[in-house]
């Protein structure tokens, strides 16, 4: 009896060991989330996250409910409305975005912190095994939240196994292949099961109407990315002809590979095929054999010569050194980011989207294209999640269209992008 005792008490020493060894390691990977820029360039975002971590560690989880957090951390009165003030489910979704971003560019850290859509209850990934409650994922969502639980984020695609269709290595690729194939790749290990579980009859219609001229030609989709080398955008606002060339090793963008890393997801879960190649390298024959996706402003050659006979046209002033989308129809302009400069903490950007078969190179094409690169990466997010493209009326869905988004950008993350200005045709 006495040697059962003993064994029970040491199996409980270890385990009581084993959850503070848990509890330092999550304390030490909250506190590099809180560091990165991601998070220390902001106020309430990691105050947020240190606060729903520490009730977490603690299993205070009546705290972890919507009313709490709003009463106790950003204090609001007791009798506020949270089903009309939104601020808690606000944060909480950025928080969300800013974790799933942070584990995609930093995929080697073994602890990583997780925020459930439709929760505030942090899960911890990658600990031991304890018998103790401080790390055991729990499956709990508060009483009060009603954030749309179907809402598809990166931080969801966290759990995806599945990988998508491999890229494709060219020999461009020799300077900036280890970044575009961990992104690509990464990417579409963490969307394919979030949009195969997470899409509904609702939104397959609305993606499907949108994307079928792509789908089932018989022939792989042709994604182009825009490259950064020599300047590809006209110095003369009135000149939008730009010849591809290649006077300088191209090289790609983050943000770039991140947009093409999402539309690489959404095009593996339809089982469609495709081929990624840099704009400085692509010729105008493969463009009238194939589909193609643009990605990619004013770094995309091809971008400028198709929107070139376009209602909504990218513009570089030289002078000013800032780009901006014309409405040749109006003359009216949106002003976006200025070239070279770091901008301020919170600012606009924007982006065209089309969709049309175009009369150059008498194929399908979407183009997904931004003044900077958040407008790429928020045109992304619109063609390929349901929620932004049921913005656009289902008159439009089967006629060519072009689109004008706008995003709020704050600490250089896109916020949800909405159309400003729609044209389509026959």
């Amino acid at each position: 009896m006495s040697q059962t005792r003993m064994r029970e008490s040491e199996d409980v020493d270890a385990s009581h060991s084993l959850a503070r060894a848990n509890e330092l390691l999550i304390r030490q990977e909250l506190a590099s989330l809180l560091k990165h820029p991601l998070f220390a360039k902001s106020k309430r975002y990691p105050k947020f996250l240190r606060f729903i971590v520490e009730k977490r560690l603690a299993q205070d989880l009546a705290s972890l409910k919507e009313r709490v957090i709003g009463i106790e951390l950003l204090g609001k009165k007791g009798d506020y409305d949270n089903a009309a003030d939104p601020e808690v489910r606000n944060i909480a979704s950025e928080v969300r975005k800013r974790l799933s971003l942070y584990y995609q560019n930093n995929p080697e850290h073994q602890v990583r912190v997780e925020l459930p859509a439709g929760s505030y209850i942090p899960l911890f990934h990658g600990l031991a095994q304890t018998s103790t409650e401080i790390v055991t994922p729990t499956e709990i969502v508060p009483d009060e939240v009603i954030e749309d639980s179907t809402h598809t984020t990166e931080a969801e695609a966290i759990r995806s196994e599945t990988p998508a269709q491999p890229m494709r290595h060219d020999r461009w690729l020799l300077a900036t292949v280890a970044v575009l194939v961990v992104l690509v790749v990464l990417g579409s290990i963490l969307g394919v099961r979030s949009w195969r579980n997470g899409r509904n009859a609702t939104r397959q219609t609305v993606l499907d109407q949108f994307w079928m001229q792509m789908f089932h030609s018989g022939s792989p989709v042709v994604l182009v990315i825009g490259t950064r080398g020599a300047r590809q955008a006209a110095s003369n606002t009135n000149d939008h002809s730009v010849t591809p060339s290649a006077a300088s090793p191209p090289t790609v963008s983050i943000d770039s590979a991140a947009a093409l890393s999402r539309i690489t997801v959404f095009l593996s879960t339809h089982g469609e095929n495709y081929e990624i190649h840099p704009a400085l390298e692509t010729q105008y024959a493969i463009l009238r054999e194939h589909p193609s996706v643009l990605i990619g402003g004013l770094n995309n050659a091809w971008v400028l010569r198709l929107l070139d006979h376009a209602r909504y046209r990218m513009q570089f002033d030289s002078k000013s050194a800032r780009s901006s989308v014309l409405d040749t129809t109006t003359g009216r302009s949106w002003i976006g980011p200025q070239f070279g400069v770091v901008e301020a903490a919170e600012h606009m950007d924007y982006a065209i989207v089309v969709r049309e078969k175009d009369t150059t190179t008498g194929e399908n094409v979407i183009i997904v294209a931004g003044l900077g690169s958040a407008g790429t990466v928020a045109a992304a997010e619109f063609v390929t999640d349901a929620k932004y493209l049921q913005q656009l009326s289902p008159a439009r869905m089967g006629q060519n269209v072009e689109l004008v988004l706008a995003t709020d950008v704050i600490d250089t993350v896109p916020g949800p992008p909405h159309i400003i200005a729609t044209h389509s045709w026959r």
